[in-house]
């Protein structure tokens, strides 16, 4: 048999018993008991941030849809569970929501907020489970646990209360709200204890949802817990005594209940009537519980007035009296009830009534002096409320005092920062003005060393020698070296043992004279798997006649100087060598370039330079990863507003926004294809990765490119389930963590390679039957011109796309505008592989869209700029 709570246990649970046991209607209840239970706060964080919620230990899903529903469409959530058997039940039932195999190990800083639902119990350590969930999580945590559990249940290792539970857990999460409620009053009830919730949140979003003092006061209260649950948790966790010997039962409540239990045990003597009337006499006494308990909530609230506490204490003694009326008038009931019933002793029933009549008078006495006790009771809290008010505003008036000294503070410090940043802007063009100055006189150096050695050379200069030494002799300095600029520059050249890359520099100018030069800031190193925009537009341009200078950020180049990649492009790491010439130069950006500053570029205006700017995607930090800084929004609105700037945008959507601010010096420059790359390609030798699905002979749909927020991995999923006897291939990388939370991976017929070498892709993606772009429409997407849909294109292969701006421009495009179309695309496709009029228009199409196509419009825009 499996170990208590091993993953084959639960297997086994999952596939045999769990239903018998009502598993499913339990997740679902303790769902709703921890939506009731959730403060208002956290509920409007999770919703106005949009976060992405996962339940962990979701184990068929029931919890899912619940917090679906409460938190609204903008909160995606996730079920998470490591019984593939769960998973596989959930996804049936609740097909519209996704589910995941695996455990809090696999979402590290993946998600935002994490749900986990009497799981910790089930493990030895609970702490460490706990810190996992914690880093998991990058906002919230909430806890849902059995508290007091006393038996414990066989399959829980641990009983939990306040001295098992840490303030702060994982890498950083604080304690921000505590409760717990006796689920055992919950309507239908599958659990007769009591339930606790916690929740654990960052300190951004502590900060965020402004949270003070007194909502932690109200948590910690125990709201969700009535007077009688308030008493018990004094008894049951040491925590709480205070508490409740605060809302505790007065001797008077006690003798009363007691008495009620005796008159119970005498039902079997007055027969089974008797006995339904003093249950409804116990449910009486239990309303008057319940009716304490809401003017004892009331004390929570103090601050409103002990005027509406009063009006609540008299509605309650009404409601003692009625009680003590009823029970007055059900002692005469059953006393004529009695009369008719034979099997009843008279002796021993006029003794009962005695005895109830009795009991009257005595909860008439509990009343009062119940009264007295309360009055008392109200007044000690209301001093002690008063006095505990005081010292809250004294503390917060302090805390604001220092509050607004940091306040005060970090504006200074504000200031200071950007007097400092206006000072290193400054220092930097002054620097960027002393390299040019100081490559002036490095060029004048070497004219004025150039003519030096022509003079020396001269016939007149031979003549004269025995005059210049007839006059050294004469001077007395017969024997000392004289020192020309040439023999200066010969000392440093010894002095140092660095190569001189000027010189190499120098070299390749002479070798071009006559080219205009483009210098790339480096953005993305050469020597990259995959090529890129850059790499292309940069190999054409020197093919077109110009000397390209690419300059790599190093990363993966590993280079020293100057590099030859074929004629008229060089690779080199020395940006501000190229960059610093004084002279007529083309300076090439990227939209992408978050480094390059408006100062710069100025810079290099002054300095000749002219500016080729490329405006290739929507500025946006889903791309790049990182939150786009203010100065890249300057630069960009100063670039395209500036008409002596060469603008070129890649897709219509950016190009329109070029237009909106001016129509000089701009082109529309659409991605393009190295077609020879592709094109032609055979489907022998398969790769290893691709041989058993080769072999299959089952189509194949595929897909090459980034694994990013903007892919539609829901609509992958779709596709795959739809088609079970296609494989859907996957070349590319798993560029921001989503295709991991996806799950995707888990289909029988979804394959993940990558990411594959610019040089080998063909090689892959011959194997295609169908080949497909399913992005989600966003902003990014309205903005892309997709390389791969050209690269599509050269292989002729069918092509499906979502309904991306770009991609409605080709007749060999087929769009999907929604879900159900591009799933019933995708079979259309299979039946367009061979046609000959359909390949024929893909490869006039990628041959209009190639590589050197697009650099020949860069390049024309750069003449006529000129």
């Amino acid at each position: 048999m499996s170990e208590v709570n091993s993953r084959e246990y639960w297997e086994g649970r999952f596939a045999t018993d769990w239903r018998d046991y009502s598993g499913p209607s339990q997740s679902a209840m303790f769902a709703q008991v921890a939506l009731h239970m959730l403060p208002d706060w956290l509920i409007a964080d999770i919703s106005s941030q949009r976060m992405h919620l996962v339940d962990v230990g979701c184990a068929e899903g029931e919890a899912v849809p619940l917090m679906a529903k409460r938190f609204g469409n903008g909160v995606q959530v996730t079920g998470i569970d490591f019984s593939e058997r769960a998973i596989e039940l959930a996804r049936a039932k609740f097909p519209d929501h996704q589910f995941v195999v695996g455990d809090a190990n696999d979402l590290k800083g993946h998600v935002d907020a994490i749900f986990c639902s009497n799981v910790l119990e089930h493990f030895q350590n609970p702490d460490v489970v706990l810190s996992s969930l914690a880093d998991a999580a990058k906002e919230h945590v909430i806890l849902l646990i059995p508290f007091w559990e006393f038996p414990r249940h066989e399959e829980h290792f641990v009983t939990f209360d306040s001295a098992s539970l840490p303030i702060m857990a994982g890498d950083g999460k604080v304690l921000v709200h505590f409760d717990v409620m006796d689920t055992s009053k919950w309507p239908d009830t599958l659990w007769r204890g009591y339930q606790a919730l916690l929740v654990y949140s960052s300190a951004d979003a502590v900060v965020r949802c402004g949270l003070k003092l007194d909502s932690i006061v109200r948590s910690v209260s125990l709201p969700s817990l009535n007077t009688a649950g308030l008493a018990d948790a004094g008894v049951r966790d040491a925590a709480f005594q205070r508490l409740g010997e605060l809302v505790g039962p007065t001797e008077a409540f006690v003798q009363l209940r007691e008495g009620v239990m005796k008159v119970s045990e005498r039902q079997e003597s007055i027969g089974f009537n008797v006995y339904g009337k003093l249950s409804e006499l116990r449910e009486g006494i239990e309303s008057v519980q319940s009716r304490l308990s809401e003017i004892e909530r009331t004390l929570v609230s103090v601050k409103e007035g002990v005027g509406a506490a009063r009006e609540r204490e008299s509605a309650m003694l009404v409601a003692l009296e009625g009680v003590a009326q009823r029970v007055a008038g059900e002692v005469q009931r059953l006393h004529q009830e009695s009369k008719e019933s034979a099997s009843i002793d008279r002796r021993n029933f006029e003794r009962f009534v005695s005895e109830m009549e009795q009991r009257h008078h005595e909860i008439q006495r509990a009343i009062l002096a119940e009264k007295q006790v309360f009055e008392r009771a109200l007044e000690q809290v209301v001093t002690e409320r008063e006095a505990l008010m005081e010292q809250y505003e004294m503390s917060m008036k302090r805390m604001q005092d220092k509050l607004d000294e940091g306040v005060r503070a970090e504006e200074d410090s504000r200031d200071r920062a950007a007097r400092m940043e206006q000072d290193i802007r400054a220092l930097e063009l002054k620097l960027s003005q002393l390299e040019a100055s100081l490559h002036v006189s490095h060029v004048a150096r070497e004219n004025a060393e150039a003519r030096l050695r022509e003079i020396q050379g001269s016939r007149s200069w031979r003549v004269t020698a025995p005059l210049r030494s007839a006059a050294r002799v004469l001077r007395g300095k017969v024997g000392e070296t004289t020192l020309t600029p040439l023999n200066r520059l010969a000392e440093v050249s010894a002095e140092s043992s660095a190569i001189d890359y000027g010189e190499q520099l120098k070299e390749i100018l002479a070798r071009y004279p006559d080219r205009p030069i483009i210098v790339f800031r480096p953005l993305v190193d050469w020597d990259l798997p995959l090529f890129q925009r850059p790499h292309h537009i940069a190999s054409r341009l020197a093919r077109e006649g110009f000397l390209y200078f690419y300059c790599t950020p190093n990363a993966y180049d590993g280079i020293e100087g100057f590099r030859k990649i074929e004629d008229g492009l060089y690779l080199t790491n020395q940006f501000n060598l190229v960059s610093g010439l004084y002279r007529d130069k083309i300076i090439h950006l990227y939209s992408t370039d978050n480094h390059c500053t408006l100062e710069y570029v100025q810079a290099q205006q002054q300095n000749l330079a002219r500016i080729v700017y490329e405006y290739i995607d929507e500025i946006d930090s889903t791309i790049s990863g990182v939150e786009i800084p203010d100065h890249v929004w300057k630069k960009h609105k100063a670039l395209l507003a500036d008409p002596q700037v060469l603008c070129v945008a890649s897709a219509d959507k950016l190009y329109a926004e070029v237009l909106a601010v001016r129509r000089e010096n701009t082109a529309l420059v659409t991605n393009g294809v190295e077609y020879e790359h592709f094109a032609g390609l055979d489907r022998n030798d398969p790769p290893a990765e691709l041989v058993d699905w080769v072999t299959s002979g089952r189509p194949i749909v595929g897909y090459f490119g980034a694994l990013a927020t903007w892919f539609d991995y829901a609509l992958v999923e779709k596709c795959a389930r739809r088609y079970p006897d296609y494989n859907f291939l996957l070349l590319g990388w798993d560029y921001d963590g989503t295709l991991d939370e996806s799950g995707i991976r888990s289909l029988p017929n979804v394959r993940v390679i990558g990411p594959i070498p610019y040089k080998q892709l063909p090689g892959f993606a011959r194997f295609f039957d169908v080949a497909t772009i399913p992005f989600k429409i966003n902003a990014v997407t309205e903005s892309t011109s997709p390389i791969k849909l050209f690269e599509y294109m050269s292989l002729a292969r069918p092509i499906v796309t979502t309904d991306m701006p770009e991609c409605r421009k080709y007749r060999s495009v087929m769009i999907g505008k929604n879900h159900d179309e591009y799933i019933e695309l995708i079979g259309e496709a299979m039946g367009r592989r061979g046609d000959p009029d359909y390949i024929e228009i893909m490869q006039k199409e990628a041959l209009a869209n190639t590589w050197d196509a697009k650099a020949k419009v860069i390049a024309s825009l750069v003449k006529i700029g000129s």
